[in-house]
């Protein structure tokens, strides 16, 4: 796998290429069998995340929300502060996202 990490204030962007055709089929089993992984992005979702990365998006094929505050995947929370992870993998290139060590505010 190889991978590349961008730092900013605000969140750490890791975009990473799954390059053995073994781990790459097992990894799209997983994200095809998996139930956190969703194909459909809740606009809600979208709109909590970086603007520059909502652009980017519509490039891959899976995601995942993952709220560390309360613990929840793939749901938009209510008012609030939270820490959040948001994952993308594109099937076509094999390239994940991974939005880390962000904070979203919903009011």
């Amino acid at each position: 796998m190889s991978e590349a990490t961008i730092k900013s204030d605000e969140y750490d962007l890791t975009y990473a290429k799954i390059i053995s055709n073994d781990s790459k089929i097992k990894f799209e089993y997983t994200i095809q069998t998996n139930g956190l992984w969703k194909k459909d992005l809740d606009i809600r979702i979208k709109g909590l995340l970086p603007i520059i990365e909502q652009g980017e998006i519509q490039d891959f094929d899976y995601y995942v929300f993952y709220n560390e505050t309360t613990n929840e995947y793939n749901t938009y929370p209510s008012v609030g502060n939270y820490q959040c992870i948001f994952v993308s993998y594109a099937l076509k290139n094999q390239r994940l996202m991974l939005i880390d060590n962000y904070k979203v505010s919903v009011n």
